[in-house]
């Protein structure tokens, strides 16, 4: 399950536990296309910088590339042995990321679809996946309870972040590219400085 909004908030993409993407008016709530190519539930989407592209990830380990104009797949990009769980582009649009339950990130060349680099080092299925806006680093979260962060450039592990009390549920970057927050599937966040490591503020969920 996955929502994206277009870079100038005129579109909504939505995917669910169907194999198609919704992609709607925000201003009407019109239904403008249906993108039908995924042979499973799509499980994630994210639009292109310029909102020209939308990227799909599904459980039938595929991921699509769709000119939004005209809802055709223009690229498909194979290589995932598993699910794919998280798509993100680049800042400037050039690479696409992707995270997949068989344990791998890969980076894609958008414009020629070949596989740049496949990230290696998690010891389990990997659950979310974000660009830094500055397009230095890609973080990536996993069922192994670990944060791993990795130079975009090259592909090689820059830092592992352990310690978290369950399976890692999302990973976002901060507009500055300074800060990083991470969740986890038992509800606890926590916000990290990029250049100490050191975490500035975390956030537990209360028990009522």
């Amino acid at each position: 399950t996955s929502v994206s909004f277009s870079p100038d908030g005129s579109l909504l993409a939505s995917a669910g536990k169907e194999n198609v993407i919704r992609v709607w008016d925000v201003k009407t709530g019109q239904l403008l296309k249906t993108l039908d190519g995924h042979t499973l539930a799509v499980a994630a989407v994210a639009f292109s910088p310029d909102g020209s592209l939308l990227a799909s990830g599904g459980y039938d380990k595929s991921i699509h590339l769709w000119d939004v104009k005209t809802g055709e797949i223009v690229k498909s990009l194979n290589g995932h042995t598993e699910s794919v769980t998280g798509v993100t582009f680049s800042p400037d649009g050039q690479h696409l990321a992707s995270a997949s339950q068989d344990k791998t990130a890969r980076i894609w060349d958008v414009q020629s679809g070949e596989e740049l680099f496949s990230l290696e080092g998690h010891a389990g299925g990997l659950t979310a996946i974000d660009y830094s806006p500055d397009g230095q680093w890609l973080a990536t979260g996993s069922v192994d309870r670990i944060v791993k962060l990795w130079n975009a450039d090259t592909g090689t592990v820059e830092r592992t972040l352990d310690g978290f009390p369950s399976s890692v549920a999302g990973v976002d970057f901060s507009p500055d590219s300074q800060r990083l927050a991470m969740v986890t599937d038992s509800r606890e966040a926590q916000i990290r400085q990029m250049n100490t490591w050191e975490v500035l503020r975390k956030f537990e969920p209360r028990e009522d």
